[in-house]
């Protein structure tokens, strides 16, 4: 059995890219583009407390609730159903001096408009999952738009940024949102600055263009972006080997 200090690191732990999933926010006025909004895999959820306290010392309880319903309407002029979810995790961990002891966490959720019971219980269940800082890290993510097909699903999801992915992962370049990347320029423009042309020593070597102009390519940690820079982009050499050298600096 783990100690809760170290239950509790694991469970805040960011996830796999693949057990993040993604859902449409605000939409551009022409619907070709949104912002994608990330949130938790149920079954994520349940496996980070199977490897944070092991399977036999958790458990997930449900309690329907019914407050009845507003006294307001809606938009569209019908009544709302205050019903729902609780949904209560309890896990058992060691204090400092090795002794047992139970901590539990609550947070409840309404009834979904689509798989009523399911997305209320999976609601509920992700909600007081996040109550022991599980995917907490989520909210701490960029607002990011990206395209969307005709039937308004992502067509490309955001890049996670290095410090919302596992220690270690390192992301596949196929992985990378080609577009966001897009966003720091204009892909008929690398390498096609005089400024980038000029002598400089890698300490000294920047970003000529776009959302990341002038920034340093040695003050840069975006493994994935640098990786790109490398290996993808049309950059002149010295650029790329600036981008090379920070990431041999970074470890990868």
């Amino acid at each position: 059995m783990k100690k809760a200090a170290e239950a509790f690191e694991i469970l805040q732990k960011p996830f796999l890219p693949e057990e993040i999933e993604w859902r449409v926010g605000r939409k551009s006025k022409d619907g070709s583009k949104g912002t994608a909004l990330a949130y938790m895999d149920a079954r994520a959820v349940r496996k980070r407390f199977n490897e944070a306290v092991g399977p036999e010392n958790w458990g997930l309880t449900y309690q329907p609730i019914d407050m009845g319903v507003s006294s307001k309407l809606d938009k569209f002029g019908n009544a709302v159903d205050y019903k729902g979810f609780i949904a209560t995790i309890t896990i058992r961990v060691l204090d400092e001096d090795g002794n047992v002891i139970t901590v539990s966490r609550s947070d409840g959720s309404e009834l979904t408009d689509f798989q009523h019971i399911k997305g209320g219980l999976s609601g509920a269940e992700k909600r007081v999952a996040s109550q022991f800082g599980v995917g907490d890290y989520l909210y701490g993510l960029k607002e990011e738009w990206v395209p969307l097909d005709k039937y308004g699903n992502i067509l490309k999801v955001p890049v996670l940024p290095q410090w919302a992915l596992p220690e270690g992962y390192e992301q596949p370049l196929s992985n990378i949102n080609t577009e966001a990347l897009n966003n720091y320029a204009d892909i008929d423009d690398f390498g096609a600055s005089e400024f980038e042309k000029e002598e400089s020593s890698s300490d000294d070597v920047v970003m000529p263009f776009g959302k990341m102009k002038g920034q340093k390519i040695k003050e840069m940690t975006d493994t994935g972006y640098l990786s790109w820079i490398v290996d993808k982009s049309s950059c002149y050499d010295n650029v790329k080997q600036a981008a090379r050298e920070r990431l041999e600096e970074l470890g990868e």
